[in-house]
């Protein structure tokens, strides 16, 4: 199928209605006391197929078409809005947490992670979850799913609202997003896991493909684990190391210098991470660290970070709410069951860990808040399953309002905790 005049047109058309929806949205959030991020994704949610599309359904699908060139270009918007996301939120991150902050942040991840997969794996043992099951009828998957969904947190979206709000850079962020990293981590292995019990066939790309890697098999999820983990550390070790070195003084001066060689580092980060077979929001993330390490820069301080701000991040938020279709099988009676229940046992095994990380109360509160955000990895999880058929349209659903609920209390939270900042949030 060409991409002719015709495409390109109902292209820009369907990126002017999502910027202009997601700026109306992101400055009514503003005025409501809730992090742009919040309206963005609400913005996109209801051009969507929710209210838009069931309202003029002829008019919905001619704007954005459910397949075909347009739909593939927004798809490829969508990653390029996420992967500059978190590079925006390396090059404000600084440094990742030392000494101290990263005894806290792997207490924390370590109870964050242990305690809501714990109760998720009784949960399945103690109710049926059968009707929460998919066309692959594969309950170790979706247990697999089930507990993830309690620990999940939001690298993309707790960027953007630590972003928003001016937070990233300081002790807080580098704990939260140092736990938030490692929580991921084992997201991806665990769903690589769920997927390939559900489909012997899954996908594999790049050299798990060459290596004939079986992401069902233990050593599979140790595989993806072990090459994220990988890039995360190893090219920020090798920039640290070379910088004590006069013969490669004049390549790192100049790989943070200018927006062409920020984008090098990124892109040349990110297509690792897609030939390892790694998700590239991580080479992203590791990418602005490198810079942030090189220069002492600001995403607001430069073209790329401007640019990303100004279109590609809120297009990608706009098409995060643009996915949600809350007509196919809202289950309101399943939304008050688990939503407040994965919360409750998400936030009190983060504030469990940060308390013993001896963590004052408020600073325990907020951190609890904060890491109970699900966003777009939540959202992932979701689609994601629901694609492999591993969870029922209703549970599928209920993990995107979980997803939508936690990031708009998070977001409330902090920007409520600003006023004592010091206090609240260390």
């Amino acid at each position: 199928m060409t991409f002719g005049a015709s495409e390109v047109f109902h292209l820009l058309l369907a990126l002017l209605v999502l910027l202009a929806a997601t700026r109306l949205g992101g400055r009514l959030a503003t005025r409501a006391k809730l992090p742009p991020v919040v309206g963005e994704i609400s913005a996109g949610l209801l051009v969507g197929p929710s209210v838009v599309g069931a309202l003029f359904p002829e008019a919905h699908a001619d704007v954005f078409p459910a397949s075909g060139p347009v739909a593939d270009s927004l798809d490829a918007f969508y990653e390029l809005g996420l992967i500059l996301l978190m590079f925006a939120a390396g090059v404000e991150l600084k440094v990742a947490p030392r000494g101290a902050e990263a005894r806290t942040a792997g207490i924390i991840t370590a109870a964050a992670t242990t305690l809501p997969l714990a109760a998720g794996a009784a949960a399945a043992l103690i109710f049926d979850l059968d009707p929460l099951e998919g066309t692959a009828n594969d309950p170790a998957a979706l247990v697999i799913v089930f507990a993830a969904a309690l620990a999940v947190t939001s690298i993309p979206v707790i960027s953007r609202i630590m972003l928003d709000l001016g937070l990233l850079g300081t002790r807080f962020s580098r704990i939260v997003l140092g736990s938030a990293v490692a929580e991921d981590v084992l997201l991806y292995g665990l769903l690589a896991v769920a997927v390939g019990l559900a489909q012997s066939g899954a996908q594999a790309f790049g050299l798990p493909a060459e290596l004939g890697i079986d992401a069902a098999s233990v050593g599979g999820a140790a595989y993806y684990a072990a090459m994220t983990a990988l890039v995360l550390v190893v090219p920020l070790w090798a920039v640290r190391a070379a910088r004590g070195s006069t013969r490669f003084d004049w390549i790192l001066q100049r790989l943070g210098d200018e927006a062409p060689n920020q984008l090098l580092v990124l892109l040349a980060l990110t297509a690792t991470c897609g030939a390892l077979g790694v998700v590239p929001i991580f080479g992203a993330l590791t990418a602005g660290l490198i810079v942030s390490q090189l220069h002492d820069v600001r995403v607001g301080g430069s073209s790329v970070g401007r640019f990303s701000l100004a279109f590609f991040i809120p297009i990608y938020f706009g098409l995060l709410g643009l996915r949600i279709d809350l007509q196919a099988d809202a289950d309101l009676l399943l939304w008050a069951s688990f939503i407040p229940a994965a919360c409750l046992i998400k936030g009190g095994a983060v504030y469990l860990g940060a308390r013993i990380a001896r963590e004052a109360p408020g600073s325990a509160r907020a951190l609890a808040v904060a890491l109970n955000a699900r966003g777009g990895p939540g959202i992932v999880l979701a689609s994601v399953s629901l694609a492999a058929g591993i969870v029922s349209e209703e549970f599928f659903v209920t993990l995107i309002m979980l997803s939508l609920v936690t990031s708009a209390l998070a977001g409330w939270w902090l920007q409520r905790l600003l006023a004592n900042r010091d206090e609240a949030l260390g």
